[in-house]
């Protein structure tokens, strides 16, 4: 597998996020890419405060945990999804 480079843009965040800390209520991500895509996310600059990701078991969740655990996000009751982990930022 190739490498992803992967940035927010304007149009998709909206014109705030370019100028100041904008804020987000909920994200989800999919597609096997994941570690990826957050490895790369600015998290300082969006404040988004429920993310689910999709980990289908496989070895990368950890990884996963551990990216958001740094970034103050807890991971919430594994029982809402077999292969989407929710995180909640406090």
């Amino acid at each position: 597998m190739g490498m992803i480079a992967a940035s927010p843009h304007p149009s998709v965040l909206g014109p705030q996020s370019c100028s100041a800390r904008a804020r987000r209520v909920f994200a989800h991500l999919v597609e096997g890419s994941e570690f990826e895509i957050l490895n790369a996310f600015d998290f300082d600059a969006f404040n988004i405060k429920v993310i689910t990701c999709e980990h289908n078991n496989t070895p990368m969740r950890k990884k996963i945990f551990d990216l958001f655990s740094r970034h103050g996000y807890q991971r919430k009751p594994e029982e809402f999804s077999a292969f989407d982990d929710w995180y909640v930022r406090q």
